[in-house]
């Protein structure tokens, strides 16, 4: 009985080592499977995921870059649904120099009566969608997806850009059972590969050579009385630089409150086309730096070109500049006028689509064009204005100098004692306070001179909120009082965005929607548009919920429903860095009125706390009583943008303190 068994595990651990991963062979073990073994709590799961890379070689042509995809993923639950809508990026610049796709095939595989049952993705399941002048973008929805079923997808590309292979991810936001890729490339075009060093883990990868043949047809032409042609063959011999990763068993990125790009932490391997090598030995340089790929951009036509034409707005803008000779009230003045005459098309670049003249024209333009054209004015008005190159958070912090490393452009002003940030895309926007989209660590100066310098698109200075609140605590233990809220710099610009479009009755139901029963009423918004202003809020609200009656005793929390109820750093360890976008400071001033028949019994305690000698946050938090009242201080400042993961121990202890100290409550007794 017991080698029948051990038979038995041998054969279950067999089939599962060779599990077919075939094309087409779905096996019915992968229907039935209910949870990821790597992670149980995955949406999906993908079972395979297989690349190809690798240089065709033509006679005509010479060589072509094609990459195949092949993919199978197991979905588990609804939230896995959208695993089955994929979409490819492709670069269209002309008919010659364009991305092809070709080859696609979809199924989607699910159990109907115990047998297996599958449905073919169909043309009009494929969609093509145009990004702008030079990339489109083709989308595939697989058909007849529900809970438990398996996709699969193959596609394949060919690209005459030989020295630009996309970056190989190795990881993904679900598991990946097994990976298998491979890239070929002929010995001429050679690369540099990096893997993401922001990865929590580091993939091995295997390197190798093999000799390749191909065959050259010539075509031969003699002239005597008759023309004649004759062709010959010869082999054309070469080295090729192989890569395999072969992976199982990937763990997916983990998800983490105040993250500012995941994908900036994903297990990739990044290619750097370094040089050509010709068959004769020649070699061409092609490694890139920052300073070249500014300059490239900024010699470029829908760049530096743009930057260049005047004539379409100066005499509006003389005309609004007129008798203004202070310089920063000038450069006030052309950043409303550009904010006032062109509003953003929602496209992102940092090349023109159709030109800041049309833009102009017509009052709606892409980020470049507005932000060139900003920078052209700030030029023409006397300032020393040049345009900024910017990786957008969405786009990630580029590893490697490439071109695709930037896709965002603002303008900056130099003055003698700093710089001056500025983004005319955004309305809420004020100088050095850029959207939150464009703060992205660093970005490229560009002056006229063709020099070119990292700037920071940190915010330096904190976005602070204030919140005053004044009640009463009535004999019935009913509350009623008044709120003012007090923003500034992002807590005003994301309060704005948020409420600016919304009715007062609008804003009082989203400030009466909260766990507990509130009314709000006079309510009252100051410097709702004036963007250079704070945000200030303010009024009047009452309850009968707030207060915790226990015996002869009241607790209360001071802060009310402002009260934190749940830390957002739970985990003991993370994994990546704390991005809290901008340095803050958030306050609290609180006055409470004590209801007749109760005295104060205890009080928490007044403290102060640093999180370092360096002063990267402090809170402090001071209460006392004073007379039939009870007043209470509260400020938290953090004085940075993120904190790294290596310091995020510390962190989570400090801030989960300070949770716990502000959600205390103050008791009072019966008389």
């Amino acid at each position: 009985m017991r080698t029948f068994f051990t038979l038995a595990l041998l054969l279950i651990a067999t089939s599962i080592h060779s599990q077919n991963f075939k094309f087409g062979k779905v096996s019915k073990q992968e229907l039935e499977s209910q949870a990821s073994e790597i992670n149980p709590n995955a949406d999906a799961e993908i079972l395979y995921k297989s690349e190809r890379i690798y240089y065709r070689f033509d006679k005509q042509e010479g060589f072509t870059q094609v990459r195949e995809v092949q993919m199978r993923v197991k979905i588990y639950n609804k939230e896995g649904l959208d695993r089955a809508n994929y979409s490819v990026r492709l670069y269209n610049e002309s008919t010659t120099k364009r991305t092809k796709l070709f080859g696609i095939k979809g199924y989607t595989y699910n159990l109907n009566n115990g047998k297996v049952e599958k449905t073919k993705l169909k043309n009009e399941g494929i969609f093509d969608e145009e990004v702008n002048e030079y990339w489109k973008k083709a989308s595939f929805a697989l058909p007849n997806v529900k809970e438990g079923s398996v996709v699969e997808l193959k596609y394949e590309m060919e690209s005459p850009f030989i020295g630009v292979i996309d970056d190989i991810y190795l990881q993904d936001l679900v598991p990946i059972k097994k990976l298998d890729i491979r890239v070929r490339i002929p010995e001429f075009f050679n690369f540099k590969k990096t893997i993401n060093p922001k990865a929590a883990f580091y993939p091995n990868f295997v390197d190798s050579t093999v000799d390749r043949k191909e065959t050259i047809t010539n075509a031969n032409r003699s002239d005597g009385y008759v023309t004649q042609t004759s062709f010959s063959s010869s082999d054309f011999e070469f080295k090729e630089n192989i890569t395999d990763i072969n992976l199982e068993n990937i763990p997916p990125l983990k998800q983490e409150n105040f993250v500012d790009n995941l994908n900036n932490y994903i297990a990739k391997m990044v290619w750097e086309y370094t040089f050509y090598k010709s068959p004769r030995g020649q070699i061409t340089d092609y490694s890139s730096n920052w300073d070249k790929i500014a300059k490239t951009i900024y010699r470029s036509e829908g760049f530096g070109g743009e930057l260049a034409k005047a004539s379409y707005y100066e005499s509006e803008l003389d005309a609004a500049l007129s008798g203004i000779s202070d310089p920063m009230q000038r450069a006030a003045t052309v950043f409303l006028f550009v904010k006032s005459k062109v509003k953003w098309n929602g496209y992102i670049g940092k090349f023109v689509n159709d030109g800041v003249k049309k833009a102009y024209k017509e009052g709606s333009g892409n980020v470049a064009e507005i932000n060139l054209m900003l920078t052209s004015m700030l030029r023409h008005a006397g300032l020393n204005a040049n345009p900024v190159l910017v990786s957008t958070k969405a786009n990630g912090i580029p590893i490697t100098a490439t071109l695709d490393g930037f896709n965002y452009v603002v303008s900056v002003i130099e003055i003698p004692n700093g710089t001056i940030l500025l983004d005319a895309t955004d309305p809420y926007c004020i100088p050095n306070l850029l959207p939150e989209r464009a703060m992205n660590w660093r970005g490229r100066l560009i002056r006229k001179n063709g020099s070119s310098t990292w700037i920071s698109l940190q915010q330096s200075s904190p976005s602070v909120e204030t919140k005053s609140i004044n009640y009463k605590i009535n004999p019935d233990l009913s509350v009623e009082g008044k709120i003012r809220d007090h923003c500034t710099l992002h807590y005003a610009q994301n309060m704005r965005k948020r409420e600016l479009k919304l009715t007062t009755e609008e804003k009082i139901e989203k400030l009466e929607d909260r766990d507990i029963e509130l009314v709000v009423e006079n309510l009252e918004v100051q410097n709702e548009k004036e963007v250079t202003k704070p945000y200030v809020k303010k009024f009047d609200f009452s309850s009968e919920e707030l207060i915790e009656e226990i015996g002869d005793k009241l607790y209360v929390s001071p802060l009310l429903f402002y009260t934190i109820e749940e830390t957002p750093f739970k985990e003991e360890t993370r994994d990546y860095p704390i991005d809290f976008v901008h340095p803050f400071s958030q306050n609290y001033m609180v006055n409470i009125m004590l209801p007749e028949g109760y005295e104060v019994e205890s009080l928490p305690e007044s403290v102060s706390y640093k999180l370092s000698e360096d002063n990267i946050s402090d809170y402090k938090y001071t209460i006392m009583q004073n007379g039939n009242y009870i007043q209470l201080r509260i400020g938290f400042n953090f004085n940075y943008s993120f904190v790294p993961a290596n310091d995020y121990t510390a962190f989570r202890q400090y801030f989960n303190a300070y949770i716990e100290k502000i959600s205390e409550k103050i008791v009072l007794k019966r008389i």
